[in-house]
Parts: C-alpha cells; sequence; structure tokens
C-alpha cells in the first residue's frame, strides 16, 4: 500500500509538471503568435543584437502580460537567417538561445525572415529550400526557469555580449556547444529529407577540380567524403586582418595522413562569384589547384574533389558528418563541426572564434571531437609577398622552426585537444591581464613610482632596421592605433609610412595597448581608469594609450584613418616640443566640457584672466587625431593628471552616494 502511494504521488507529480509545461508551451506560443501578428519588427544588423537590450527595457512585458499572469521571462530575438554570411546570421541566433538556457529564460523567435539570394546553388527547389532554417529552434521552454529577479541578474551577468559574439571568450554559446550542435544536426538532417542526393557528390566542370587515380573507374561520389576539409580562400586574402586567413597545406596533410581513412577528400570552398570584383578573389583559382597537387602527391590513392560553391547545406552536412572535418577561419565552419559528434575537428587558431589567438588563450571547448591546430598559424599578412605567388611557397613549406603557438601539451600532430584538464577560472579571467580593483586602485599614484627609460626598447613582435637619430626633442616614433596589429590598414596609411622613412612605425592594437599599459603603469591610477573602460569603448582607451605612451616616450601620434601629407622631418624643428592642432569647427562659446578636467578655450580665458576676443585658440577646441610631443612633456603630463582626476571625480561621487545610502542610512 504504502508502495502504492509512493508511485502514485510521483505519477501525480509528474502529471502536474507535464501540465505545466505544456500550458507554458501554449502561452510561448500565444506570445509568439500576438507578436508576429500586432508587430512590426525589424531585423537586427550585422553587427548587434539587441535581444538582450530589448529584455531590460521590457519591450515585450505588456505582451506576456497579456497572455499570462505568471512571471514568465521570455528572450524574443527576430529570427533572420541568410544563407549569404550564413555563419555569421547563425551565430548571433545561437548565442541568444544559450543566453536563455544559461539564465533560465524562455526563448522565443519572431518574424521569420529567411534570404536565400543563391538559390540556384541548392539541389532543392521551392519550399524545401528553407528546410534547414524552418528546423532550428523557434520556441524553447527553459526547465530551469525562475523568477524574475534571478533571471534578470542571470542575463545582465551571462549575457554581456551583443556584437561578434564568435569572437568572444565569454559569450554564452561556448557553454552551450553540444546543445547548439544538436540543433545544427536536426536542420541538417530535415535538408537532406527533402534534397534529392540520389546522384551523391555533383561536380560542376566549370568550377571544380577533380582528381581520380588512373585505376579508379567509379562515376558516383558520395556525399559525404572520409576527409572534409573548408577552405575559405576569396575574399578571405582580401581582409588582411588577424581574424582571417590561409591555413598551410602542409598542416591538413600532416592531419590527413594520421586520418585512418582517406579515400575521399573532399575539399570545400568558396564561390568564385563570392566578392567577384575583389582583386584577390581571382587568385584563389590558383592556390586551389595548388593545393590540389599537394593532396595528389602525398595521396595519389584518394579521389580529391575540389568545390568551389555549390550548395552550402549539402556542405554542412558533408561537414557534421565527415569522420574528419578541417575547417578554416570562418564563422560558416564553426556550427557543423560543433554539430559533428562522431568524428574528429580539427580548428585553427584564430581570435575569430573566442579570442583564441594561441594554444594559452583558446577556448576550452569540451567536445571530445573538438582540436585546435597548432603546428602552423594561418596565413594573414598577404602584402608581405612579392610576388604574390610567393604566397603558395609558405602554404606549401613546414617551416624548420617550430611555430610560435606552441601548446602546453605537444602531441605528433601539434594538436592540442580542448577536452583537457584546465583552470576554469584562469580561463574566463586569462584575457584579463590585470584585475582593476575598483574600490582601491583610483587611490593609487597617477605615475609610476620608477619613471620609465625614455629610450625605446623593441617588442618581440616588433621588425625593423631603422636606427633612430636623436637630433630632435620629439624622437622619430609614428605611432598608430588598430584594434588588433594585422587588420589592413586604411589605404592612407602607406603612403604615410613611405613619406616618414626614418620613423619607426609602431601599429599596436588592443592587446599591444593592454600589455604597454600593464607593464608601463602598473599600479598606478592611470592603469586604474584605462581599465574601467571596455574594449567595446576602444576610442575612450586608444585615448589614454596615446597619452601614456607619448609622455613615456614621446613621437607623433596619428589616427588610423588620418594623415599628413608632410613628412614628419619637414614639420618638427629640432627645438620643438609639442605641435598640437585644433578642429576645423567651433563650438561658439559652448561650455561643452567641465572645464576644470579639460582643455577648452573657456578654461584658458578663464584661468589667463583674457579677454574673450583675444580668441587664444581662435575659438576651436584642440584635437587628438594627431598629437606629437617630446616624452614628458608638461601639457601631456598635466592632461594625464586631469584625465585621472576626472574620472575618480565622478567615481568617488557614486561610491561615496552608494556607500551613504547602504552603510549610513
Amino acid at each position: 500500500m504504502l508502495k502504492f502511494n509512493y508511485f502514485s504521488f510521483y505519477l501525480i507529480l509528474c502529471i502536474l509538471v507535464k501540465s505545466l509545461q505544456v500550458n507554458n508551451i501554449t502561452n510561448l506560443i500565444e506570445i509568439q503568435n500576438k507578436i508576429n501578428q500586432n508587430y512590426a519588427v525589424d531585423c537586427f544588423s550585422d553587427s548587434y543584437s539587441a535581444t538582450r537590450d530589448e529584455y531590460f527595457k521590457n519591450k515585450w512585458t505588456e505582451v506576456i502580460s497579456s497572455v499570462t499572469k505568471d512571471d514568465m521571462n521570455v528572450l524574443v530575438y527576430p529570427m533572420c537567417l541568410r544563407l549569404f554570411q550564413l555563419g555569421n546570421t547563425l551565430g548571433y541566433f545561437f548565442n541568444e538561445i544559450a543566453c536563455a538556457a544559461m539564465s533560465g529564460a524562455h526563448f522565443i523567435s519572431i518574424k521569420k525572415n529567411f534570404e536565400i539570394k543563391e538559390y540556384e546553388s541548392l539541389v532543392t527547389v521551392g519550399k524545401n529550400q528553407f528546410e534547414f532554417f524552418n528546423n532550428l529552434p523557434d520556441i524553447i521552454l527553459n526547465p530551469n526557469h525562475e523568477n524574475g529577479d534571478k533571471i534578470r541578474n542571470k542575463v545582465r551577468d551571462n549575457c554581456i555580449c551583443t556584437q561578434y559574439c564568435w569572437e568572444n571568450n565569454n559569450a554564452p554559446w561556448l557553454h552551450q556547444t553540444e546543445i547548439i550542435g544538436e540543433y545544427v544536426r536536426k536542420a541538417i538532417n530535415a535538408y537532406l529529407k527533402v534534397a534529392d542526393t540520389s546522384g551523391g557528390t555533383l561536380i560542376n566542370s566549370t568550377t571544380d577540380y577533380l582528381y581520380k587515380p588512373e585505376n579508379n573507374n567509379s562515376s558516383k561520389l558520395p556525399l559525404i567524403p572520409d576527409i572534409a576539409i573548408q577552405y575559405r580562400c576569396g575574399d578571405n586574402i582580401g581582409f588582411g586582418k588577424t581574424r582571417y586567413g590561409l591555413l598551410p597545406f602542409y598542416s591538413m596533410i600532416n592531419i590527413i595522413k594520421n586520418s585512418s581513412i582517406k579515400n575521399y577528400i573532399y575539399v570545400l570552398a568558396d564561390s568564385p562569384s563570392r566578392q567577384i570584383t575583389s582583386p584577390y578573389s581571382s587568385r584563389c583559382g590558383i592556390i586551389l589547384q595548388s593545393l590540389l597537387d599537394n593532396l595528389k602527391k602525398h595521396f595519389p590513392s584518394s579521389i580529391i574533389a575540389i568545390k568551389r560553391g555549390g550548395d552550402q547545406f549539402l556542405d554542412y552536412a558533408r561537414l557534421a558528418y565527415s569522420p574528419t572535418t578541417i575547417c578554416s577561419a570562418s564563422t560558416f565552419c564553426l556550427w557543423p563541426a560543433l554539430a559533428n559528434n562522431k568524428g574528429k575537428i580539427y580548428f585553427p587558431l584564430t581570435p575569430l572564434i573566442a579570442n583564441s589567438w594561441d594554444i594559452n588563450t583558446a577556448a576550452n571547448i569540451t567536445l571530445p571531437q573538438w582540436n585546435w591546430i597548432t603546428d602552423s598559424e594561418i596565413i594573414k599578412d598577404f602584402k608581405q609577398f612579392r610576388p604574390w605567388t610567393a604566397l603558395i611557397n609558405a602554404l606549401e613549406t613546414e617551416p624548420l622552426i617550430p611555430t610560435l603557438n606552441k601548446p602546453l601539451e605537444s602531441t605528433n600532430l601539434g594538436i592540442k585537444s580542448s577536452n583537457s584538464n584546465v583552470d576554469e577560472k584562469k580561463f574566463h579571467n586569462r584575457n584579463r591581464m590585470r584585475e582593476v580593483d575598483l574600490i582601491n586602485d583610483w587611490k593609487l599614484p597617477i605615475f609610476p613610482l620608477n619613471a620609465p627609460s625614455k629610450e625605446y626598447i623593441s617588442r618581440s613582435y616588433e621588425t625593423t632596421n631603422i636606427s633612430l637619430t636623436h637630433d630632435k626633442l620629439v624622437p622619430r616614433h609614428l605611432w598608430i592605433a588598430v584594434r588588433n596589429r594585422s587588420e589592413e590598414l586604411n589605404v592612407q596609411m602607406p603612403g604615410l609610412f613611405e613619406r616618414n622613412p626614418n620613423w619607426f612605425v609602431h601599429v599596436e592594437g588592443n592587446y599591444e595597448k593592454d600589455l604597454f599599459m600593464n607593464e608601463t603603469f602598473a599600479n598606478t591610477s592611470l592603469l586604474w581608469a584605462y581599465h574601467i573602460l571596455s574594449h567595446q569603448v576602444g576610442a575612450a582607451k586608444a585615448d589614454i594609450w596615446r597619452y601614456a605612451v607619448l609622455w613615456t616616450y614621446g613621437g607623433a601620434y596619428i589616427d588610423d584613418d588620418s594623415d599628413m601629407k608632410v613628412p614628419l622631418d619637414k614639420v618638427i624643428e629640432p627645438l620643438d616640443s609639442l605641435i598640437v592642432s585644433y578642429e576645423q569647427n567651433g563650438f561658439n562659446g559652448d561650455r561643452c566640457y567641465i572645464p576644470k578636467y579639460h582643455l577648452s578655450d573657456v578654461y584658458v580665458y578663464e584661468k589667463n584672466n583674457t579677454a574673450r576676443n583675444l580668441n587664444v585658440f581662435y575659438g576651436k577646441i584642440l584635437l587628438n587625431w594627431a598629437i606629437i610631443s617630446a616624452p614628458r612633456h608638461p601639457i601631456i603630463t598635466r592632461t594625464i593628471e586631469n584625465l585621472v582626476e576626472g574620472k575618480i571625480t565622478i567615481f568617488t561621487l557614486i561610491y561615496y552616494i552608494f556607500y551613504y545610502l547602504y552603510y549610513i542610512k
């Protein structure tokens, strides 16, 4: 009787839980329908997902409340997906799903908007072309749903990323890779059911390359190969940025040699029509032909196909189901790679994926099939090759000197599996080169107690043949701030460098700026002021860095989107110690800034008790896109002091208000 009572209680409990889930799903469907029927919803931009911000602005609270009185927290995402840039559009979608899963919120997608401009490349027709998109989840009931305040706090803590989240090493998707893989597999399987794949893998004689051994007479290629290589070329060459590049041929060959089955090797490259106007796109044919020649040389018994374009959803199937999948630095390959739960995945180290610059900062993707490639670095700087065909030799030739990307635990392939013991706390904090103590660090001195030498010591990542001469007070350092050091510079920069051949050019990315600030201004309030700013407001951080580096070493700072047509040596006289200019537009006497902390006409007039018509700065605002200074100049010194003191004033005001409210009152 007792057992029956326990069983009855358990059965009733299961029925109640199931009933609650059904009721919640019904509510979510009604919410989704109401929004779709009654609201005009736009797609988010390619560089920003507003789901988190709309959630905190309670954009859909009224709709949710009209459906249920329960405290239901729902993340709402306009489901705008397109075949072009498929990896990026899926990236935003999966990151919002992961945000909801981690935070205990439900998820619904609204206003399905699917775009397939390349419809002629698909083997399906009509509505079947959208089968992959239609089988991605549009309603997800979170079984761990909690009350509103808890969920809001979790969304605030977990979902900090709103743009390019595949690059963020704290983004939610990194913690939901297994479930994302399941969603991708389901969508791929649905597409395969409606696609005519009876002919296997089809070869386009106009764009594709095919190699067969002489003794092989097979007429049909299987849909899924033994080795699937996604090799993004085309516009990938033209970017010339740190996130993108070409994986050397020898790295792929090393992986294939250690694969047990290699009868069929497919290289999946982008279509020749992608970025067809780019001068680099035409070179891909030569690169891919060289790749084919190298694969034939090492694997003469294999059938090798290089497909340039075609049905991208079938490419997803190949990448998700091949026993061995090798990816390029591309978000396109990321999602089917996560879906491949039977084979092995090899991905190049790239900041494009969770800021994985090298094996020591690589994201800890815990899927057992995932491996980071560490025996080579992707080739990013294509302008170093003259003529450009010298790039082919670099792709083919394995260097005698080991790569700098050495793993913490090496293997015979130079591949480090992410399924290893990694200190979780260190993993999440490693990109923060110094933890900032917001309560105490603002009290530190502004400048280092032991000022660094004014003589510049070259960093390990710099190469120069320039020997600096010291015939002027301003040393010949030209400082350029960028987001990443290897990004393709704006078109006017090479001309600037050519006009100043005797100047030591420093192109500094966020990583190098952080490194300089942490090393040079350790234990200072200037470092505190620098670190309380996020790289999402990179211009503000660059402001602090430019003053700091000019104070330390001197030289000329110029914005990367600006230029000086006159050589710097003609501008700077031997005894010049500071050269600044002013903006073309004046501020018409308005107090645009707090005078105590910003250099402006008003402050100069008041400090010197000068008449307004004296026009000390011609009614203009001093600019900072170009500053030329000797090291330790007093005006640069005072600028830094004002900058830090201004931040401390605002910070201490907020701090003491909260201190009063919470501890005194």
